[in-house]
């Protein structure tokens, strides 16, 4: 029974960093107590962890020769069916000094999460960035892709958006989200446009209000209510 063995045993060891991750969370050291433990191959891949803690365990720490730019970015992964396309680095404490997000130099602007086009079903949903993306998949279910930004736009994702009976785009609530929106309009003959209220993207507002209530609009945009 060795593999019964090994998985009572990791589940132990995921336990005692839980505990041990509870007592750093109340003395105020959780982001240090999570940084010791990736550095020293500690971190459990199973272990609960909050947001903000999440970001922390895949910020780039110890970056390569010549990437020392990217240290303490969260490092997002552009995936497609193929593997790996591109690397997106975005700040995690949105310094007003310093980019909010940097790419590999000579690295094309994509499409994030493409892969949800071959598996949706009658509808797509699309955002503005790739927080946005990731927030939208994992509080709503429903099937989404990111396009980091009114300008990299391309014209050839129109005839891969087309087939879809509904193309739902969540803008930003700001006059760049509004912009984004006319554009993917006049692009497609089947956007139904749901933007965020004034200040908000998609993630600001699951925090604020929660999934079910992003969901419900969401639903209404191809129900016809």
């Amino acid at each position: 029974f060795p593999v019964t063995i090994g998985l009572l045993e990791e589940d132990k060891k995921t336990r005692e960093f839980q505990k041990k991750l509870s007592e750093a969370r109340y003395s105020g050291h959780a982001e240090d107590f999570i940084r010791e433990a990736k550095r020293n191959g500690t971190l459990p891949e199973n272990a609960t962890l909050s947001r903000r803690e999440a970001e922390v365990a895949r910020e780039v720490k110890d970056a390569l020769t010549g990437h020392e730019t990217y240290s303490g970015r969260l490092a997002i992964p552009y995936i497609t069916p193929s593997g790996v396309v591109d690397i997106r680095f975005r700040t995690i404490y949105n310094n007003p000094d310093e980019s909010k997000y940097m790419g590999i130099p000579g690295a094309k602007t994509t499409m994030f999460n493409a892969q949800a086009v071959l598996t949706a079903g009658n509808y797509i949903c699309v955002t503005e960035g790739e927080l946005d993306t990731v927030v939208l998949s994992a509080k709503t279910n429903h099937p989404s892709i990111g396009i980091p930004g009114v300008n990299n736009w391309k014209p050839y994702y129109g005839k891969i958006l087309d087939d879809f009976e509904v193309v739902i785009v969540l803008a930003d609530g700001d006059n760049a989200g509004l912009e984004f929106g006319k554009k993917l309009s006049r692009e497609l003959p089947n956007v139904n446009l749901l933007q965020m209220p004034e200040g908000h993207d998609v993630n600001s507002i699951v925090l604020q209000e929660g999934g079910e209530r992003l969901n419900e609009r969401i639903r209404k945009c191809f129900s016809g209510q």
